[in-house]
């Protein structure tokens, strides 16, 4: 669980608190927070906006975010991105395939995920261990089976 000393909101959702930072008017982190951590109304339309995306993908996880995200991001994070967001929302696939695909190793891939900055934005859930189970998540394995839950609901 990551923790952070700014944030511009702190929002219910159903994997309890999280913290919403802004750089630069762009999405820089999302951090699952124990849910003593009080609540931060977002005040400004760009978290507005944040907070409103993640509402409508518990509503509906098959939504597509629409958001600014930070770019500070190398040419294998890059890559790795766009090979998450093509695993269909309902759908995984296994660290092995994944590196595979990007040719290099697994364990290049998992240490990628621990450190995603935008977990649920950015699916690394969706990504499981060789034999289909659950392994590792920065949020921790709860909420990996929550949101492939979540998102196996809209698809069965």
């Amino acid at each position: 669980m990551r923790t952070s000393t700014h944030f511009q909101a702190v929002i219910d959702s159903p994997l309890g608190h999280l913290g919403i930072s802004l750089q630069d008017n762009c999405l820089n982190t999302i951090c699952f927070l124990p849910d003593h951590h009080p609540l931060i109304t977002p005040h400004d339309p760009v978290t507005r906006h944040v907070a409103n995306e993640l509402h409508d993908y518990f509503t509906d996880a098959s939504h597509r975010f629409h958001l600014p995200l930070t770019q500070t991001v190398t040419p294998f994070q890059t890559r790795l991105r766009m090979a998450l967001h093509a695993i269909p929302c309902g759908s995984t696939q296994c660290y092995g395939q994944l590196a595979h695909t990007l040719e290099t190793s697994p364990r290049a891939i998992g240490q990628a995920c621990k450190a995603n900055p935008l977990p649920i934005i950015i699916p690394c859930h969706r990504v499981l261990g060789s034999r289909g189970q659950l392994v590792g998540y920065v949020g921790g394995l709860w909420r990996k089976k929550r949101l492939l839950e979540l998102e196996r609901s809209f698809y069965l």
